[in-house]
């Protein structure tokens, strides 16, 4: 069984991967990282982990927050509708893996 430490460097590299595959336009990597991110959800899914996930919506890469806002949504929702909305309004953000 995972720490909560690793799960959390778990979300963290799954997210990474996940922006890398999204901006050079990978979708079986895309679709690979979603469903890393997903069971980790599973495993995260709990009050414990809350305190860990909101200091990932500070991280330095915008897939990070992306994931961890939407993992936080139960918990937490203005907070990560907070980070949610500032991330669409990043215009860049969205236009990545467009051509």
């Amino acid at each position: 069984m995972d720490t909560p430490q690793e799960l959390i460097d778990e979300l963290i590299d799954a997210s990474v991967k996940y922006g890398e595959a999204i901006e050079i336009g990978d979708s079986n990597q895309t679709i690979i990282q979603r469903a890393t991110i997903y069971k980790i959800r599973e495993s995260v899914n709990g009050s414990e982990y809350i305190e860990e996930l909101k200091k990932l919506l500070d991280h330095s890469n915008d897939y990070v927050r992306y994931k961890t806002a939407f993992s936080l949504l139960p918990f937490e929702p203005d907070k990560a509708r907070e980070t949610i909305t500032e991330l669409f309004n990043k215009s860049e953000f969205w236009n990545i893996g467009r051509k």
